[in-house]
């Protein structure tokens, strides 16, 4: 899906790429396609008081008159919400709840993770005048944690409602499981190739496209507890990849040879990342991930599109920058050779002296 996002260019609202297919919503961060994110702080930092109350404002989308939220906050804290429309309220407090009318209904599921607690809120009326309020109430906050909560929503389609204060909407923590895990490298995507040809004799182009600058796709960190994510950014628009022959392909997308086709997304930039681990540790078989990591990213180069990047910033777009193999030693590693391998290489050189040496006695008698 392509999503315009002149609107919102002050940097208030981010739309997600999907990094993976579920039709599961209980999870700890934006897996979901299409996030708009919420948040109660403008720095990552920041935190709520235990007696503060927050009033998340969500409009109910105008064809189905619903909304879905999700609200995540510390394990070791309470929270409780109201949940209100035109027609009725539902009040939960670290519990499951519904209620419901002939004009309206409220469902709140609660969960717990390992180290966050849930809200996933539902809501529908029929009379959208009032929308949908949640009145958040931090009834106890315990040190140890980011002490902040986050909301997501899922505008998919005009579907499933949105934020209607945009000056509250967070271009940040778009970032979902699992890659904001504590030891999984996210990879942000930039563009390297703005139009191609294609099978059908025509050239085609993402008129919104630039090279060298970060796709409109590509997630943004930091994670919930200000981890910076991604890590690495890599080419992630557009790229030619095998498999052009797939049925489902439209011929716009496939390569005039027939057997590529174009592809953009972080699924593209992810594996340009993997390939150059991969490369790494034919190199250095020893290499431990920390170590690897570390390469990778102190070897990432920074350009006019990046700034400045880790590790003298935190950058939540670019993380570290953009890929950048680091260089092998100047000895090239000699494989070990098994004596089959042995016995190939003596026969392969023995060839190669004998034409040597047939050469320079030819030239001799010439």
């Amino acid at each position: 899906m392509l999503v315009d996002l002149t609107p919102y260019k002050s940097d208030q609202v981010k739309v997600r790429f999907r990094f993976e297919s579920d039709s599961i919503f209980r999870y700890e961060g934006p897996y979901i396609d299409d996030v708009v994110i919420y948040d109660q702080t403008d720095n990552c930092g920041d935190t709520y008081s235990a007696g503060e109350t927050y009033n998340l404002e969500v409009a109910l989308d105008c064809y189905w008159n619903e909304s879905l939220v999700d609200l995540y906050y510390d394990l070791d804290d309470n929270v409780s919400i109201n949940v209100s429309t035109t027609n009725g309220w539902v009040l939960a407090n670290e519990t499951d709840a519904s209620g419901s009318g002939a004009n309206w209904g409220i469902e709140i599921y609660y969960t717990e993770g390992p180290n966050w607690k849930n809200y996933l809120v539902y809501a529908n009326d029929t009379d959208p005048s009032y929308n949908e309020r949640i009145e958040i109430h931090v009834d106890t906050v315990n040190p140890g944690g980011v002490n902040r909560w986050d909301a997501w929503t899922w505008p998919w389609y005009d579907e499933w409602g949105y934020f209607r204060d945009v000056d509250d909407m967070d271009y940040f923590k778009s970032v979902g499981s699992p890659a904001s895990a504590l030891t999984c490298k996210a990879v942000g995507a930039y563009t390297t190739k703005e139009c191609w040809d294609s099978i059908d004799g025509n050239t085609y182009c993402y008129t919104s496209a630039e090279n060298g600058t970060l796709t409109y796709f590509s997630s943004h960190g930091p994670t919930r507890d200000c981890r910076m994510k991604p890590e690495l950014t890599a080419s992630g628009g557009v790229i030619s990849a095998l498999s052009g022959d797939a049925w489902w392909v439209p011929d716009k997308y496939i390569d005039p040879d027939g057997a590529h086709r174009m592809m953009l997304g972080t699924s593209v930039s992810a594996p340009m990342v993997a390939g150059a681990v991969a490369l790494y540790l034919d190199a250095y078989p020893d290499a431990d991930p920390g170590t690897i990591n570390y390469e990778l990213m102190m070897n990432a180069r920074e350009d006019e599109f990046t700034g400045d990047t880790w590790p003298d910033v935190e950058n939540p777009y670019w993380g570290a920058g953009k890929l950048w193999l680091p260089r092998l030693p100047a000895l090239a590693r000699v494989p070990a050779l098994t004596p089959v391998g042995l016995i190939a290489l003596v026969g392969l050189l023995s060839v190669i002296a004998a034409v040597s040496i047939r050469t320079t006695v030819r030239k001799k008698r010439e």
